[in-house]
């Protein structure tokens, strides 16, 4: 069965554009067994979450994202990490700009609206409770939708 590496993603992502890091996290979210290789069915099962899934579907898959360590729980360092990363993959377009400051504001604000308990964590019951009630959220999570 072929399968795609780590290192053969990393390399034709930043090829296309400077993806960093990001490249890793995406790569991760489809290498659910972890072995370092992407099988044609994981790809696929992935995509199919993304473009198909439900609500819940769509917001465990952007919640392993951002839970980097694999730990459960999301932290500000993990929220950092990614958010640094699509700034680096974004450049000069992103908006607001990429410095530490915006990057520090993103994601005190994504935090104070995940964090429900403020315990410095945010578990996936809270990601998924803010998921359900946040109309802006939800359309988000429908942008990828297809009709096919």
């Amino acid at each position: 069965m072929k399968r795609l590496s780590r290192n053969f993603t990393g390399s034709f992502i930043r090829s296309v554009v400077d993806a960093g890091p990001f490249a890793g996290y995406i790569f991760a979210t489809f290498d659910r067994d972890e072995d370092g290789h992407v099988t044609f069915d994981q790809f696929i099962q992935g995509m199919s979450t993304i473009s198909r899934g439900t609500l819940q579907e769509k917001a465990r898959w952007v919640f392993n994202l951002y839970d980097i360590n694999g730990s459960g729980k999301v932290t500000k360092g993990n929220l950092r990490d990614v958010v640094s990363a699509v700034y680096q993959l974004l450049g000069a377009h992103a908006k607001p700009s990429s410095d530490e400051f915006a990057t520090k504001e993103h994601v005190d604000r994504m935090f104070n609206k995940f964090d429900l308990n403020r315990n410095g964590e945010i578990t996936f019951a809270e990601f998924m409770q803010v998921c359900e009630t946040d109309p802006r959220i939800q359309r988000s999570m429908a942008l990828f939708d297809t009709i096919l």
